[in-house]
């Protein structure tokens, strides 16, 4: 195994407490009432990421989508998977990571693993500060799976309806999730191994947005997630170290009980809800506007 996944975990920074702190004195005193509600939380969320109060303003955004390289992606796509159409008016730039259809072995999980690190560390080395990640391919049983797992939930209570399934196709999910939770299960001894936990799951996906995701908090880069997939990746990467949702914020609410269950064990709370059950962005790509405008907040005020 060429990845040290204890290494890896090692470098994961906490974000800096004595900035969040400085920018809650400084929204106490620009209103002693809390006022700012969740604009203020964010507010205080950016300065411990970026280690400064007040923050910078938050201007180069990327847009990191893992999609199926087996099929064509774009908003005008009318087969394979769909990306959001808000990109055409949203300020990120976007970078779309290509993988393989699922698969379960392991020389196939730990080289997505990889380009989801290296991806990450591209976009940080040019000045990325945000970035807003999904998985554009169909990776419901396993995402769904992820969660059931890491989360301890019963399957049937993870499994949505997406965008519109039948009855059938959802005791078909349940069956599929049951069937590979299993295996998952007895494959997550070592708690380190999300490598192993990755290769159960089968999805390269999955390994390639967990890659994207670790990295992203060595290297300080905050990230909104989007729908189920994207949680569910956030897990792994929870499991390789609990520091790593520290630099996560949940953009939306999907009405998936199984992203409920994700956010849930990650402790994060969405930014909106808008019922989006779609996983290509959208969801995520409407908080960019709250997140730039937390990062302004506190540069409008001196303290004192």
């Amino acid at each position: 195994m060429s990845v040290d996944l204890s290494q890896l975990a090692s470098r994961i920074p906490r974000p800096d407490d004595d900035a969040r702190a400085a920018a809650r004195v400084r929204l106490a005193d620009m209103h002693p009432t809390g006022a700012f509600g969740r604009l203020g939380e964010l507010a205080e969320w950016l300065t411990g990421i970026q280690g400064q109060c007040p923050a910078h303003p938050v201007d180069r955004v990327r847009f990191v989508a893992v999609v199926d390289s087996s099929e064509p992606a774009g908003p005008a796509s009318s087969a394979g998977p769909q990306l959001s159409p808000l990109l055409a008016v949203s300020p990120a730039t976007p970078r779309l990571v290509e993988q393989g259809p699922t698969t379960g072995r392991r020389n196939d999980i730990e080289p997505a693993f990889e380009t989801g690190l290296a991806v990450t560390d591209d976009e940080a080395d040019n000045g990325a500060d945000l970035l807003v990640a999904t998985i554009a391919a169909d990776s419901a049983i396993p995402a769904a799976t992820a969660v059931a797992v890491l989360t301890g939930s019963d399957i049937a209570s993870v499994i949505g309806r997406g965008t519109g399934i039948d009855d059938r196709e959802w005791m078909h999910r349940c069956a599929a999730v049951r069937d590979t939770a299993r295996i998952v299960r007895r494959a997550i001894a070592d708690s380190t191994d999300v490598l192993g936990l990755l290769a159960t799951l089968g999805s390269a996906h999955i390994a390639a947005l967990t890659g994207v995701l670790v990295q992203a908090a060595i290297r300080r880069v905050p990230v909104v997630l989007d729908g189920l997939a994207t949680s569910a990746a956030a897990l792994v990467a929870h499991r390789l170290s609990p520091r790593t949702a520290r630099w996560m914020v949940a953009g939306h609410a999907s009405p998936d009980p199984g992203h409920a269950a994700a956010l849930d064990k990650l402790r994060l709370r969405p930014l909106i809800d808008y019922a989006i059950s779609i996983d290509d962005g959208t969801g995520a790509l409407l908080v960019i506007p709250h997140v730039q405008a937390a990062a302004r907040l506190l540069a409008s005020a001196e303290p004192g």
